[in-house]
């Protein structure tokens, strides 16, 4: 608090907080906290057994680990290891690794523990996107002392382990030859799809009522065709790119783990239903918007 903050004024306090919520899937949270602490001549009247909270929640926060650790990864599992052989090895009741970076492991996955004469040694599943270098993060510890159980984090920087073995984590990273290949073949099955087969097919149609123009229009027409796809999608990665440099949890998909969002959209596909079927009629001119661009002359049609 200033030393300036005036005597018997309340100090306000207030947070954002951003969480998700995971089990299945990942539900994005957030809430605004406020509070105002009473204050006097010396500064923030607080109550003893609140600074008994503060000094409890202080002595659980994570320490740096006196334990050397290293973790191994393959294409199914990652195995974190504590070399901790002066660890009473009958005392640990249980273990869980939270870790710093998003997609190091799969969050909703059991984590095995092992406990022998060299350490501790917990078996994950990998995420999507195991990291490199040191795996980073929280190694929580509970163990059984004559006080009761005592709960500990500690904060590790995990090598990988020496002759560690290529892993499916280490596939994430692909040539652009082999990415270009795979979107290749994704394309192929989109495009067979009951929702776009049949756009494909009126493009084609519309291609053959120009059969009669020479071959140089006909290859203009097929490269602003591709022009304007690529463009489109290029746009919507820009936009998703810079949705997620700003600090925003979006992806593919992302909106569909909103209960709102899915409840519109429920009823939104049953009043087009209704539309398509002729129980009513509207936004006829604004659904008609694709059809007349699309059915414009020359390479802007295209």
């Amino acid at each position: 608090m200033p030393e300036s903050w005036p005597a018997g004024k309340p100090l306000p306090i207030g947070a954002e907080a951003h969480w998700l919520v995971c089990e299945k899937t990942c539900i994005p949270e957030q809430a605004t906290f406020a509070l105002n602490l009473p204050a006097g001549p010396g500064g923030p009247a607080i109550d003893p057994a609140e600074t008994k909270q503060f000094a409890s929640a202080r002595a659980l926060l994570p320490v740096e680990s006196p334990w050397q650790a290293t973790y191994r990864k393959n294409d199914t599992e990652i195995s974190l290891s504590l070399a901790a052989a002066d660890l009473d090895a009958g005392g640990i009741q249980s273990a869980h690794f939270f870790p710093a970076a998003w997609g190091a492991i799969e969050p909703a996955a059991p984590q095995t523990l092992s406990v022998d004469a060299k350490g501790v040694t917990l078996a994950m599943k990998p995420g999507a996107a195991v990291p490199a270098g040191p795996l980073r993060g929280v190694l929580v510890l509970t163990r059984n002392t004559a006080a009761g159980a005592v709960t500990r984090g500690l904060t590790i920087a995990a090598p990988l382990a020496a002759g560690t073995g290529a892993g499916s984590a280490d596939r994430i990273s692909i040539g652009i030859a082999e990415a270009l290949l795979f979107a290749l073949f994704g394309g192929l099955i989109l495009n067979i799809m009951p929702c776009v087969f049949p756009v494909l097919s009126m493009k084609a149609l519309a291609l053959l009522q120009r059969a009669r123009e020479d071959n140089a229009t006909l290859r203009l027409h097929g490269i602003a065709y591709t022009a304007g796809i690529l463009l489109c999608f290029t746009a919507l990665a820009s936009a998703l790119i810079a949705l997620k440099a700003g600090g925003e949890g979006v992806g593919w998909g992302f909106q569909l783990q909103s209960p709102l969002f899915v409840a519109v959209m429920a009823y939104l596909l049953f009043f087009l239903g209704l539309s398509l079927s002729g129980f009513v009629t509207v936004g006829g001119s604004i659904m008609g918007i694709g059809s007349r661009l699309t059915a414009r002359g020359g390479y802007a049609g295209s």
